[in-house]
């Protein structure tokens, strides 16, 4: 008689496994998120998944080493360049879109903006970036078919994540920034630059003004006034 267990393919049911493990923080997540918690239950879930996505890199200690920091000097120049372009970019068509938004975070509620240029880094740049490029990368993008479908896919899960805030700002500015920021990782390597540069750009839209959509509801409101 045939062994049941010699059709089994390992392989296979790891993939499966991933698959599932992959559709259930990047897709279910946020889904949940948007229909069942309220605003100010975001933060803490996006906190046990970093931490979530830690532990799942600390069991391969070699995945958490930064590279060389003469290769994230090269690629910080390229990085600063580009975000001297975007800053200018973001502020003149915010001025086009709402001009009366244009750096009224930091006028309005100055102390506020200070907290969130000081805190966003730490309390959302980071568990994102442990989450959605260092353990996308190691566990998730060979689950597609080239690194290019899952760069579309890894950035495309980032602006997802951001389906809470309810409106289609929240989700497009993600996506185009994690196209950059998974970039930035996959040519260095390096947590820390892709975070940098994550920081910069929400920091940016924070100051600017775009940050308003990036904002549940009642702060919304606060910012716009």
């Amino acid at each position: 008689m045939n062994d049941p267990c010699a059709n089994i393919n390992p392989a296979r049911i790891k993939r499966r496994v991933r698959m599932g493990e992959f559709l259930a923080l990047y897709v279910l997540m946020p889904v949940v998120l948007y229909y069942l918690l309220p605003p100010r239950g975001i933060l803490p879930v996006l906190w046990v998944a970093g931490l979530l996505a830690w532990a799942l890199l600390r069991s391969e200690p070699e995945e958490m080493r930064e590279p060389p920091v003469s290769s994230r000097r090269r690629e910080l120049k390229f990085v600063l360049l580009r975000f001297a372009a975007a800053a200018v970019l973001l502020s003149a068509a915010l001025w086009l879109h709402r001009p009366a938004w244009l750096f009224g975070f930091p006028r309005r509620s100055p102390g506020f903006w200070l907290l969130v240029m000081c805190m966003y880094p730490l309390v959302s740049v980071l568990p994102q970036g442990l989450l959605y490029r260092k353990l996308f990368e190691r566990r998730y993008a060979g689950l597609f078919s080239s690194p290019r479908a899952s760069w579309f896919i890894g950035s495309l899960v980032f602006g997802f994540a951001h389906l809470p805030f309810g409106n289609l700002w929240a989700i497009a500015f993600p996506f185009l920034g994690g196209m950059m920021f998974l970039r930035t990782y996959r040519r260095t390597g390096s947590l820390l630059l892709s975070c940098l540069e994550h920081a910069l750009y929400g920091d940016l839209l924070f100051t600017v003004g775009w940050g308003i959509y990036l904002f549940h509801g009642g702060t919304q409101a606060l910012l716009v006034r």
